[in-house]
């Protein structure tokens, strides 16, 4: 028998790497728990405990459909740590780890940023990158509580202001002029000013300004409308919904409607779905992200789902993939990976990741929804 931790008892190591330890044990409820702490001696560095605070709210912020909920933390104790499920198929505390890793040395104190403490946490990227570390080339404010080693991970930083540094200068010398020769001169050389600084500005006609432009999404706002008049593609199974079967979900903003089944219910959080069902143990998770490089092989290959080995995958098409990962509890997993084209608020090319869990033995619900959004994405 393992010792206990906090509430979990059967506590064993599984992995140690420098500060940072993940163990396993068992809940108050019985179920199988993966815990990642700081060790004794790392404990002490207020820079790795802040950290792991830091990663914390991360991983609440990019949780994904392959991703274990966190079921506590304690943040504030002698032995601070973070718990989730252990759950087959499904990345834990090892994606936190993995970040804290990759935010810098593994042991030894952490170096401290210097300045005003901003507040900001970690701008986060896509769920699906393999070890949930978003790649952009961004570095970190003053007053973040870890500087990090890695430039895998962006912040949230302050706009630097648009004011050019010699505006309050020429703004004196422009009064000055006007009360001694009068203005017309003066608003003439603006005028002229203005043309000339208009030819050389970048909304005047620069290539690249424009490419900028036009790679910012414009999403609308509309709700968008379930097409029952798609004739139904199956992916998976052989059931799907009709016009008259399953309830419609419209999210404002979205490139498409989808259906589950009667009884159902969804959070819904911008290009994110959570839906639930109580009386056939089924969930849902969807998830959307527009393509910042028009979808091509190498940007697929990168925001494209990371599946476990045992996963059962088939590629449908070049834009479609489907996945099963059957569970130890006796439930299964059924995921549907899409690159497809928006007809509707979104004129730009989009990927879509369904996870659905349901009983291994009764999954016709769970091939309805994944069957759904593939057709209504068609």
């Amino acid at each position: 028998m393992g010792r206990t931790l906090g509430p979990f008892t059967d506590v064993s190591t599984a992995r140690v790497d420098g500060a940072y330890e993940i163990y396993e044990g068992i809940d108050e409820e019985g179920r199988a728990i993966e815990i990642l702490t700081l060790g004794k001696t790392s404990a002490k560095d207020p820079a790795r405990r802040a950290l792991l605070s830091d990663t914390v709210s991360w991983a609440h912020a990019t949780r994904g459909p392959a991703d274990s909920p966190i079921l506590a933390s304690e943040l504030h104790g002698e032995e601070p740590y973070v718990v989730t499920l252990q759950q087959s198929g499904y990345r834990g505390v090892e994606r936190l780890m993995e970040r804290m890793l990759a935010m810098g040395p593994s042991s030894g104190p952490l170096p401290t940023a210097t300045g005003q403490n901003t507040g900001h946490i970690p701008i986060v990227g896509y769920h699906t990158n393999p070890h949930g570390i978003p790649t952009v080339p961004s570095v970190p404010p003053l007053g973040s509580p870890v500087a990090p080693a890695s430039p895998m991970t962006s912040y949230a930083s302050r706009t630097k202001s648009s004011r050019p540094a010699w505006l309050i200068p020429t703004v004196v010398v422009l009064s000055v002029l006007i009360l001694v020769t009068g203005g017309f001169l003066v608003i003439s050389g603006m005028e002229e000013d203005t043309v000339n600084s208009a030819s050389d500005s970048p909304s005047a006609g620069s290539d690249d300004f424009d490419s900028q432009k036009e790679a910012q999404p414009s999403p609308g706002t509309e709700e968008p409308r379930w097409d029952g008049e798609i004739e139904p593609v199956m992916v998976m199974g052989n059931a799907t919904f009709d016009a008259e079967t399953g309830r419609p979900i419209t999210p404002a903003g979205w490139p498409f409607a989808f259906k589950v089944p009667e009884g159902s219910t969804c959070d819904l959080n911008e290009l994110e779905a959570t839906c639930n069902n109580p009386e056939s143990d089924m969930g849902v998770e969807i998830s959307l992200r527009p393509c910042a490089e028009g979808c091509g092989g190498d940007e697929r290959e990168r925001i494209g789902p990371s599946w476990p080995d045992d996963a059962e995958v088939q590629e449908i098409d070049e834009s479609t993939k489907t996945a099963k990962i059957y569970q130890d509890n006796g439930s299964l997993s059924i995921q549907l990976s899409r690159f497809f084209e928006p007809t509707f608020n979104w004129d730009e090319p989009m990927h879509v990741l369904v996870a659905v869990k349901v009983p291994a033995d009764a999954p016709d619900d769970g091939y309805r929804v994944i069957n759904d959004v593939r057709t209504q994405t068609s």
